[in-house]
């Protein structure tokens, strides 16, 4: 019994002793050296020894939550050139490192008096310019700089501000107003935000802009320059379709960005001019920022939204994240219900046979999505993670129903009624782990690693005239990949290196099921695809002065690619092939002008799936199926950017060896049934793109988009070189703090695409939104109407070897759709993890 109250009454010690090492304290502008004489009264488990006048020029404005008496310290040190030093486990000795008769303090603000945190102060000597001394602004934009010297050049810089230098002959410096700069940062509002340019692309910004509230991020990008939606394809004037990042992870399925909400965005990157960093096959990227992450506790977001066509549509899922201290622990979970109603025809001609399909388009897909992850952050420079996430789509059904007719030489051979049922099932398991470790503020390392491993299956029911056709296709892919980062500087600039590796594994099992009465040639097979990818990089940029920049880069790239059909290993679709893909950059700028020229040499390797040897029907006289023996595609492209205040000039020059474009042919010896698939080809094309976007009235931003595209395509003898046109005109109308409406009109004109030989006729789009907050922003309302005037269309036709294809599709028609938020508390994951290779996308 008394040994019971013996251990009782130590543990209760021991609780009182823990409990008193924590504090929560809150300072503002306050010296270290008086807080530091407050903790040494306030608690007995430390005693700090200090030289109150060495410290007392250092202010602090922090919050210390639940913090040990060490670490509270060393919150409050921060970037000052202080160390703690802890002697015998409870005597902690606190001194300046720098020891100077002189303490240069002031303090920085923004144009709008706001204190600006992590500015860069840097003490030059008047007669030689050396280095003498460096510091960084805290919270309060305060800063400390140690200096025996009695006079001093200060050189004060901040990202998006012009540096300035000044004389100081007193310690006192004062305080410091900075300048919006006027290389970076051009006072141009787009939908009442701020773009920011540079040689690689352009930064809009999107916090408190009324593009904070129109949704999701699909609904963010779809309204910034330069980014165009087709077709649900996200694409950049000039450079393709680009890679999408949120917070440096590959989005490899566009549905993630329908899962980060458009209030949680802090900018988006526009990367017209990828460096060396990216993967060879990158022409563009685009990088989502979200806010910091502010805050302990438990947070979340909740969202629905219900899209009515002709059928009803609707989606929702849900967020939440808990935190302590640098440790967050977050998950989400979210489903789709995507419904389609559509009609298509389908009218081909090939050599003395004509046909039609007029076709009833009806499908139904169900995808769920749940992610896992947790990360932990010790320092504001380090952090590690790890993420998983889990797709499945337990049903996706698409049927065709088609009313289908065949004549030869002008008589009418041929009429009946097909059904053709779809059903695919897949399941996806995706982990990502990253290490990222700052050696200091300049110079950090990061890793990232990958695994995939998914598969699908893939079943089609067609059936004709009482005749059936049965076709069963499984195809499983594996991933491993990793990625290490270094960045320092280097001789007045910086130089980023790195290397990944990628083992990709992809197999394809496609049978025609026994039994099958229509007549046909399709034919079992199987198929496996392995590759091995290894990459290096080495990338320098450097700035001189306030108007040139340079970036150049060089990167290595070797790949081992192995294609099985039946077993047997191809010689045509297998291939081992290395070679550099180098990059560069030139930025000039004076005034409200910005110049920069920009060369890449990529190349495209092609997806899995357009790889297949499988064949699926269409109609008895159409099919459709891959290209074992497609090869990867090399391009050289030149950019120039010119921008001037709000008007902003783009303009693209490109060739393209061995291009991959879609195609129609006779299908093997049979002259009757038009085959689609994807062939190599070369071409060449030039793209000019004007953008213009002033802010008027104080509540209007309309944006003025125009591209104009002209392609160099030849094909067997054919040209396919006529251009195309497209006008986009954006208003945004901000009629208060809590209500936002916005109109979208654009409109392209025929012609050919830059990628290939489909041409492609008029097309006009309209979309009006608007946008409602309530509860201080917590709840939010978006209605829209899209294609208002029903106009816009899928409407193109295919012209080669002797088979012309026309398709007309009313998919899209005029829809209404309500998206409604609730958030509460602000933390946010601060989950830095990013795909260490870009195999996930042909994946």
């Amino acid at each position: 019994m008394i040994m019971r109250k013996t251990i009782i009454i130590l543990l209760c010690a021991l609780s009182l002793h823990l409990s008193a090492q924590r504090v929560n304290l809150h300072y503002n502008n306050t010296p270290i050296s008086a807080i530091l004489k407050q903790l040494n009264s306030e608690q007995h488990n430390y005693a700090i020894n200090f030289i109150y006048n060495e410290l007392e020029d250092f202010h602090v404005t922090t919050d210390i939550k639940n913090k040990t008496i060490p670490d509270a310290i060393r919150q409050m040190i921060g970037f000052y050139p202080i160390k703690m030093t802890t002697m015998d486990e409870n005597i902690l000795l606190v001194e300046c490192i720098q020891k100077a008769a002189l303490h240069y303090k002031g303090r920085i603000i923004d144009e709008h008096g706001q204190s600006l945190e992590f500015a860069n102060i840097t003490l030059l000597s008047p007669t030689d310019s050396t280095i003498i001394g460096n510091g960084v602004s805290n919270e309060d934009g305060y800063f400390v700089i140690p200096c025996e010297s009695q006079k001093v050049i200060a050189r004060i810089s901040y990202v998006g501000y012009k540096t300035i230098k000044r004389t100081f002959t007193n310690p006192n410096m004062g305080l410091t107003k900075l300048e919006p700069s006027q290389m970076m940062v051009k006072g141009v509002v787009v939908k009442g935000h701020l773009i920011t340019r540079s040689a690689e692309g352009l930064t809009v910004n999107i916090e408190k802009s009324p593009l904070a509230d129109i949704g999701y991020a699909s609904d963010v990008l779809k309204h910034l320059p330069l980014v165009t939606l087709k077709n649900d394809v996200y694409g950049v004037l000039g450079k393709g379709t680009p890679l999408i990042y949120i917070n440096n992870r590959l989005v490899y399925d566009n549905t993630e960005l329908k899962q980060l909400n458009s209030s949680e965005i802090k900018n988006v990157k526009v990367i017209i001019n990828p460096g060396a960093e990216y993967d060879a096959t990158v022409n563009s990227v685009i990088r989502i920022s979200t806010i910091k992450a502010k805050g302990d506790g438990l947070s979340g977001i909740v969202d629905g939204n219900l899209s009515a066509e002709r059928v009803l549509s609707h989606q929702a899922g849900g967020t939440l994240n808990y935190r302590k201290n640098g440790l967050d622990i977050f998950g989400s979970a979210r489903y789709y219900r995507n419904m389609l109603s559509a009609n298509q025809t389908m009218d081909s001609h090939n050599g003395d046979w004509e046909n039609s399909d007029k076709l009833k388009l009806k499908g139904r897909n169900l995808t769920l999505l749940t992610t896992l992850g947790t990360n932990y952050q010790w320092n504001s420079r380090s952090s590690v993670g790890l993420r998983y996430q889990f797709t499945d789509t337990p049903s996706n059904h698409f049927n065709a129903f088609d009313d289908l007719e065949g004549q030869h030489l002008g008589i009418v051979t041929y009429r009946a009624s097909s059904q053709d049922y779809r059903q695919r099932t897949s399941k996806r398991h995706y982990v990502n782990a990253y290490l990222d470790y700052g050696f200091n503020d300049d110079s950090y390392l990061k890793l990232d690693m990958d695994y995939l491993n998914g598969n699908s299956n893939d079943k089609q029911d067609y059936n004709i005239s009482q005749s059936n056709l049965s076709s069963h296709n499984n195809a499983k892919n594996k991933l491993y990949a990793g990625r290490l980062i270094f960045v320092s500087p280097l001789l007045g600039g910086n130089v980023k290196t790195g290397m990944e590796a990628s083992y990709t594994n992809n197999n394809n099992n496609y049978k025609v099921v026994d039994g099958a009465t229509v007549q046909n040639d399709l034919h079992s097979t199987t198929n496996k695809a392995n590759q091995q990818l290894y990459a290096g990089f080495l990338e320098y940029n450097k700035s001189w002065n306030e108007h040139w920049s340079a970036n150049i880069g060089f990167r290595y790239e070797y790949t081992n690619f192995n294609y099985y059909v039946d077993a047997i290993k191809s010689p045509e679709a297998s291939q081992s092939y290395g070679g550099f893909f180098p990059s560069g950059s030139i930025a000039y700028n004076i005034g409200n002008v910005d110049i920069s020229l920009a060369y890449r040499y990529t190349t495209q390797r092609p997806s899995y799936f357009q790889l297949r040897n499988a064949v699926a029907i269409n109609s008895p006289y159409s099919y459709e199926g891959g290209n074992p023996e497609l090869q990867p595609s090399k391009t050289n492209m030149l950019t120039l950017t010119l921008a001037w205040k709000d008007l902003q000039f783009v303009s693209t020059y490109a060739t393209i060896k061995d291009g991959i474009s879609f195609i129609y042919d006779h299908y093997e010896t049979n002259d009757s049934i038009a085959f689609f698939q994807t062939r190599n080809m070369d071409r060449r094309y030039m793209n000019f793109s004007a953008n213009y976007s002033p802010t008027l009235f104080k509540i209007w931003k309309p944006e003025l988009q125009v591209n104009f595209t002209k392609p160099f395509v030849s094909y067997n003898g054919q040209r396919y070189n006529k251009p195309n046109w497209y006008f986009e005109m954006d208003n945004l109308l901000k009629l208060s703090t809590s209500f936002n409406v916005g109109c979208e009109i654009d409109y392209t004109t025929a012609g050919h695409t830059d990628n290939g030989v489909r041409y492609y006729y008029a097309n006009s789009y309209a979309e009006l939104y608007f946008v409602k907050t309530f509860l201080n922003n917590r709840l939010r309302l978006n209605l829209s109407v899209t294609n208002i005037f029903n106009t816009s269309r899928e409407k193109w036709q295919i012209d080669t070897n002797g088979v012309i294809s026309n398709k007309w599709n009313d998919n899209d028609k005029r829809t209404f759709k309500l998206t409604v938020t609730y958030r509460f508390n602000e933390s946010k994951s601060k989950y830095k993890g990013t795909a260490s290779t870009d195999e996930l996308k042909r994946l």
